[in-house]
């Protein structure tokens, strides 16, 4: 019984915890600054965000901030509160597959009135991206979809499938 009562209030102290720094390290061992979600970097296993073609749900208050893979057009797109803005210049379309299951994760908070597969809530912290210097050299066989932040060029990029976009 006693190991019982360890292990639920270690369970108990461990979720009070995540749920008070809501702070997030995927291959390395702390998150730098405030970032919500943050990414190691490393030469043998090169780790990206990847972001699957989807159609453009509508855009509003819930899905502003949101960042997806416009699957009519093949570029990058971004929601300001009232309209999806394409960035980049790819104008391939791109097959969209699988089933939208309606539910996603929260990091940050225990519910959000946004709706994704992934919402990052926080009003003081963000998303830190995987940092490579020059990713279009590094990353030999790039998903589509990926999204890395460039070191060297000090921008943003984003892999469509065919080419690395800058922004």
């Amino acid at each position: 019984m006693k190991k019982y009562i360890i292990t639920f209030n270690l369970a108990l102290i461990f979720s009070f915890f995540i749920q008070i720094n809501a702070q997030v390290a995927i291959g390395k061992t702390s998150v730098d600054g405030s970032g919500i979600l943050d990414f190691g970097t490393s030469t043998t296993t090169i780790r990206t965000i990847v972001i699957n073609p989807i159609n453009l749900p509508t855009c509003d208050a819930t899905t502003k901030g949101a960042i997806a893979s416009n699957a009519s057009t093949g570029q990058l797109a971004t929601c300001n509160g009232t309209a999806w803005t394409n960035n980049g210049a790819s104008t391939t379309s791109v097959a969209v597959t699988g089933t939208d299951s309606g539910s996603g994760v929260i990091i940050g908070a225990t519910s959000s009135a946004a709706t994704g597969a992934l919402i990052l809530e926080s009003p003081s912290k963000a998303l830190i991206l995987p940092k490579y210097s020059y990713p279009d050299l590094q990353i030999k066989l790039p998903t589509r979809g990926a999204l890395v932040y460039d070191t060297t060029r000090k921008a943003v990029v984003y892999y469509n499938g065919t080419t690395w976009q800058y922004f």
